[in-house]
């Protein structure tokens, strides 16, 4: 097994350095039967309003992934010391950095997604949307193309920057009360859904009364508008921040409260990504 903590900002000397380093932490399998076996990849993006990030979105997420034959990678990206376009940056650079090392960490590097929630999945979803912006590859010292997304799961998302349903801490907390109009417009995901957009995988719960399931409503329409591939999933119960909705995800003295039905997410999501990238054997 491949295990390891990397230091976006000493692999990219380019990237800003917050008050502490951006971390990627891998999760892989390693080879059974040839150093050039390829599986999936997702990278995980914890919420945490922009503020901070839950350790319950993290690691086990990233455990049950590698589980289900994905090579999975958390960014412990630095909030909340900074604001646009430091988070997105650093995700930049975790793509970056499993592209270039794709190789030896058993990766196909045409199938690498990012999923994130909550907040973390507006940071997953807007970078998803805005790869191609040359802030990130002229930041980075990058090609264009090496900064791509192949596939974004959105997790009871963050995903209006503005208007009735937008999470307004979490875009307070990104831009720090710098927000234009059109930068606010560029960071909706929705409102920037193109045929470059990758394909989705969506779930969120009918009964969120932390982010409105409209948001993730909005991006399924987007995307069917657009004519683009994806998923949706609507629970009928269950709050924000589920999580893996299951009890390992639960404090020891609250295991019960589970949610069996909103569980389902990840195994339906890992087959969406396997029969995406051409791994449903």
């Amino acid at each position: 097994m491949i295990c390891d903590k990397i230091n976006l900002n000493e692999e990219f000397p380019g990237l800003p350095m917050n008050k502490r380093p951006a971390i990627l932490e891998c999760c892989c399998r390693s080879p059974l039967f040839s150093p050039a076996e390829k599986y999936p990849a997702m990278i995980v993006c914890p919420g945490g309003g922009y503020w901070g990030t839950a350790p319950h979105e993290g690691e086990p997420v990233a455990l049950a992934m590698l589980g289900e034959g994905i090579q999975s990678f958390v960014l412990w990206y630095t909030v909340p010391d900074s604001s646009w376009p430091q988070y997105h940056l650093e995700l930049a650079a975790a793509v970056l950095w499993i592209r270039r090392n794709a190789g030896r960490l058993g990766v196909d590097e045409n199938a690498i997604s990012v999923l994130g929630f909550s907040a973390g999945c507006h940071l997953a979803g807007s970078y998803s949307v805005n790869w191609g912006d040359p802030i990130f590859y002229e930041t980075l010292g990058a090609e264009r193309e090496e900064l791509r997304v192949n596939g974004m799961v959105l997790c009871y998302g963050v995903l209006y920057s503005d208007g009735p349903y937008v999470h307004k801490g979490s875009m307070d907390n990104l831009f720090k009360g710098n927000a234009t109009p059109e930068l606010l417009k560029k960071m909706s995901v929705p409102d920037n859904i193109t045929p470059e957009t990758p394909p989705a995988f969506i779930w969120h719960t009918a009964e969120d009364n932390g982010v409105p399931v409209e948001n993730s409503l909005g991006v399924a329409a987007a995307m069917s508008a657009a004519k683009r591939p994806f998923e949706l999933h609507v629970y009928p119960h269950g709050g924000h921040g589920l999580s893996l909705g299951s009890w390992l995800v639960q404090h020891p003295d609250n295991r019960a409260n589970g949610n069996k039905t909103v569980a389902k997410w990840i195994r339906d999501c890992a087959d969406w990504v396997k029969s995406t990238f051409g791994y449903d054997f």
